[in-house]
């Protein structure tokens, strides 16, 4: 377990847990032959009259489980709590290998409506998106069963190009490194780890300003301390708060043709452009208006 809370009775009195701004990635590689591993980023073993709050956190599920394995990975696994509320979360599972791998699990099959919403859920099976009670679904099944994450985001993690839709049966996205995230395997570098990439110009955009304002929590800054949006912008999911670069292009010289005489309507044409910012641009990923 990345995060394991709970194996608490209690009775008498509520308990309050809140967990806010976590990076959690997990890399259980194949030990051999005989290691069916079940891999859990955070594993909430809580029971009522508890109550637990899980907002802005990021978790990353990875490496294989052996072949013929059947024990399951997930980004989150609820086993009995009623009261928890999940707000803002990115629940990435891209694990492969033997058993089911979700980003999601509630094996208590209930909760109140609206428990959980404004999340990113990805797993590599679309149909094994959430499991709900013991069963394994797709994400809008998983929205009617659970009465949650109307306004959350699914995609099918994927080892090719992102492709951003909010439709949940045709949106991808690639957690790699320069991807979705900095890299999930260096958690030294600045800006690295969970931290979001904004690199492919795609992969980002199932995390960026489509939040919900949990300032009322008194939750206004992020994993580095950087202050969170609210309504305009919206914060982004995650435990990384983050800008996209602004991209800004202007022709500065007409090179060719000149301007002293007429020309044919197929004649070549030869700017001078000028990047007008300090940031960087990667053709082959930015489109940019000139």
């Amino acid at each position: 377990y990345g995060i394991l809370t709970g194996y608490l009775n209690i009775t008498s009195s509520v308990a309050y847990y809140t967990f806010v701004n976590n990076m959690i990635s997990m890399n259980n590689p194949n030990l051999g032959t005989s290691n069916d591993l079940s891999v859990v980023g955070i594993r909430d073993f809580n029971t009522s009259p508890s109550v637990q709050k899980y907002f802005y956190n990021s978790v990353y599920i990875t490496g294989a489980n052996i072949a013929g394995g059947v024990n399951p990975s997930y980004c989150f696994y609820n086993d009995y709590a009623l009261n928890q509320t999940q707000r803002n979360n990115i629940y990435v599972n891209n694990r492969s290998g033997g058993g089911n791998h979700y980003a999601f699990g509630n094996a208590a099959g209930s909760w109140g409506t609206g428990s959980s919403d404004y999340n990113f859920f990805a797993s590599p099976a679309t149909a094994k998106a959430a499991l709900w009670s013991a069963t394994g679904s797709t994400f809008s099944t998983w929205t009617s069963s659970s009465g949650s994450d109307a306004n959350s985001l699914y995609a099918q993690s994927t080892a090719s190009a992102s492709n951003y839709t909010t439709n949940p049966t045709t949106a991808t996205v690639n957690p790699a490194a320069g991807k979705l995230f900095g890299d999930p395997s260096d958690y030294t570098t600045a800006n690295k780890f969970l931290h979001i990439s904004y690199t492919d110009g795609v992969s980002y955009q199932f995390v960026s300003n489509n939040g919900t304002d949990l300032s009322s929590s008194s939750i206004t800054t992020d994993f580095d301390g950087d202050t969170r949006g609210t309504t305009n912008p919206s914060p982004d999911k995650g435990a990384d708060e983050f800008t996209v670069p602004t991209l800004d292009m202007a022709v500065t010289t007409l090179a060719n043709p000149t301007n002293t005489s007429c020309h044919s309507g197929t004649e070549n044409v030869t700017v001078t452009i000028k990047n007008n910012t300090s940031n960087a641009i990667d053709f082959s990923v930015n489109n940019v208006t000139v």
